[in-house]
């Protein structure tokens, strides 16, 4: 039997912890805001890998419709080369992740985003922090 495990990589730990040294004022409300939206992240993905479907491009519209606000990069944040090296994270086997997929949490003026990627049968998380920059910036 599979099971969901969401791993939360070193990067998404430091970017967290980056954040709340930034914005203490908003450190506890961010903190359960978070726990949540991870929460709901965790039960989608035991429900999804215990299913044996192959995760496919219909993952942002499911978890949208989940209550999970998320969607993929622009396509010339993706085709820009210093965005996807912000968006590459390095996972505990030694492997460099690029994370597209992200989780979008609005509090007051300030933007949190948390990238994620499917792989095998877990969620790796590798940000959780500060909107990272775009090909529009």
């Amino acid at each position: 039997e599979k099971h969901s495990t969401l791993e939360i990589l070193p990067s998404a730990f430091n970017s967290a912890k980056t954040f709340d040294k930034k914005h203490p004022d908003l450190s506890g409300d961010y903190s359960a805001e978070v726990y949540k939206i991870l929460a709901k992240l965790a039960d989608f993905g035991m429900e999804y890998f215990n299913s044996e479907k192959s995760v496919g491009d219909d993952t942002i519209k499911i978890l949208n419709d989940r209550g999970i606000t998320c969607s993929n990069e622009s396509e010339s944040t993706q085709r820009n080369g210093d965005c996807k090296k912000e968006r590459t994270f390095r996972d505990y086997q030694g492997n460099d992740k690029i994370m597209m997929q992200h989780i979008k949490i609005n509090t007051g003026s300030v933007k949190i985003r948390i990238h994620f990627i499917f792989c095998d049968d877990k969620i790796q998380i590798g940000h959780c922090g500060e909107h990272l920059s775009t090909s529009s910036d």
